[in-house]
């Protein structure tokens, strides 16, 4: 297929593709936040964002401590 279409064409057309995918988590990320705030503000208590549920972020830190907070917030405890 690179042979048909060119190196350039397909090499556009990736670019273009990622683009086109960060306008729409953009978009995605903007109007959820908007909804989260509004949701907030009329008291009801959301704790995560729609970012933090589909791009978690990364937990570092030693294994025996991480599941110790796991098994603290499952358990309802506090976190150490």
């Amino acid at each position: 297929m690179l042979e048909i279409m060119g190196k350039g064409y397909v090499i556009e057309h990736c670019i273009s593709f990622f683009q086109k995918e960060n306008r729409q988590k953009a978009y995605q990320y903007y109007v959820t936040d908007l909804l989260w705030g509004i949701a907030r503000k009329q008291g009801l208590n959301i704790s995560e964002r729609f970012r933090d549920l589909v791009e978690p972020k990364k937990i570092e830190g030693n294994p025996k401590k991480i599941i110790s907070n796991i098994k603290n917030k499952l358990g309802g405890g506090e976190e150490s």
